[in-house]
């Protein structure tokens, strides 16, 4: 029975990440703290204080959080990485022709490389400002549910 439990928690827990992932294509991260001079009266308010408050969103550098813009790659897999706690090791970071060490998302997209969670383009770019799809949204989630769920398979003879 508690074997029957942990598949059901496992499953709300994944329901719960493809609910926020799918939430998030409505909301901008960029890399300096929004002053919420755009969101307020916003449907999202509440919600996107609470995540300025926890540091899983930011603004951008005018002091705008821009909550109807669409959303970037970079963006989203740093709001997936902030969300869940993805984080890089000391390996080789981001092989990506059109990400410098310097951009302020090349720590989070390198650590979702690393932990297999999203690729590039075949030329080797990955375009991180191109607006991501609702395809390729899917796609980063579907690696992500799956390395999650590898990482947390745990047999009684391991």
């Amino acid at each position: 029975m508690a074997h029957r439990n942990a598949h059901l928690k496992n499953g709300k827990y994944l329901a719960g990440v493809i609910i926020i992932a799918l939430v998030t294509t409505l909301l901008p991260l960029g890399a300096f703290a929004a002053s919420n001079s755009d969101i307020k009266g916003h449907w999202a308010e509440g919600i996107i204080e609470e995540w300025l408050a926890r540091d899983l969103a930011g603004g951008y550098p005018d002091g705008t959080f821009r909550p109807n813009n669409p959303v970037s790659r970079a963006e989203f897999v740093v709001f997936l990485n902030r969300a869940f706690g993805v984080q890089g090791g000391a390996g080789e970071g981001a092989v990506f022709t059109d990400i410098p060490e310097t951009a302020w998302f090349y720590k989070d997209i390198s650590a979702a490389w690393q932990a297999g969670i999203v690729s590039g383009y075949p030329d080797g770019s990955f375009r991180p400002q191109n607006l991501i799809s609702r395809q390729e949204a899917a796609a980063i989630l579907g690696k992500f549910i799956k390395v999650v769920a590898v990482q947390s398979t745990n047999f009684v003879d391991n």
